[in-house]
């Protein structure tokens, strides 16, 4: 049985439809379709759309929710803007390009910047926080019932895509859900360190609450993901 699956997009509280792929019935029941599509031929078609994402949303913020559905689908998010740090949205081609990186990286959610800090009144962040979507994970696609998530809902599993993920960053196949992985990646790339030896030394599943700025000239503390930059092992100097 084969069913089509709508992308249904919801930008800017206007819902559409964008694009549909052909996909199979997992069960007698027709709720629930794997699209027929290899896997690199959606990440191909992803990627397309981060060229064409600026010419259809001019705001940063609704640029931003489409590069989380690009990498959902597997695909690059280029010059889409995928965080904020001191104020600017930054792509993963700007963070890539940045020499001047400090040797730790906060990863702040959107939600405790709009929730937590907004109470504070007027704040500041540091320079080495980057706000992005790092504790959720949006879904377009409902399939796996064994996936252990946060909220009562299955995450999306594409075709090709690692099984068993959680919604928890730093576990199994983050790099493929939310932006905080490609903040992670974008980050690794200009420190030159490779990404498998970043995540091996540091402790991405837990957050901790660390000092991130000031407001009303006091620090305040937000919980976080810390990120180190790793340090060349004895064998590899020299």
């Amino acid at each position: 049985m084969y069913l089509l699956i709508a992308a249904i997009v919801i930008i800017g509280k206007k819902p559409f439809v964008r694009q549909s792929l052909v996909g199979r019935a997992l069960r007698a029941s027709r709720d629930v379709a794997r699209p027929l599509v290899d896997r690199s031929v959606l990440k191909a078609w992803a990627e397309e759309q981060a060229d064409l994402v600026p010419k259809l949303w001019s705001t940063a913020h609704s640029q931003m929710l489409c590069a989380q559905f690009i990498r959902l689908c597997g695909g690059k998010t280029r010059a889409l803007p995928i965080c904020l740090n001191q104020g600017l949205w930054l792509s993963a081609q700007q963070i890539e390009g940045k020499s001047d990186l400090p040797d730790e990286i906060l990863l702040i959610d959107f939600f405790s910047v709009d929730v937590k800090a907004q109470m504070l009144g007027e704040y500041n962040l540091n320079a080495n926080v980057f706000v992005t979507n790092c504790s959720s994970i949006v879904c377009i696609l409902q399939e796996n019932p064994g996936v252990r998530t946060y909220s009562t809902g299955h995450i999306s599993l594409w075709p090709g895509a690692p099984e068993g993920i959680s919604a928890v960053f730093g576990d199994q196949g983050y790099r493929y859900l939310n932006l905080g992985g490609a903040v992670l990646e974008a980050v690794c790339d200009a420190w030159g360190v490779s990404l498998e030896d970043c995540v091996a030394k540091n402790e991405l599943k837990r957050e901790t609450e660390l000092p991130v700025g000031s407001a009303n000239e006091k620090e305040f503390r937000l919980d976080c993901i810390r990120i180190k930059r790793p340090r060349p092992s004895i064998g590899s100097q020299g």
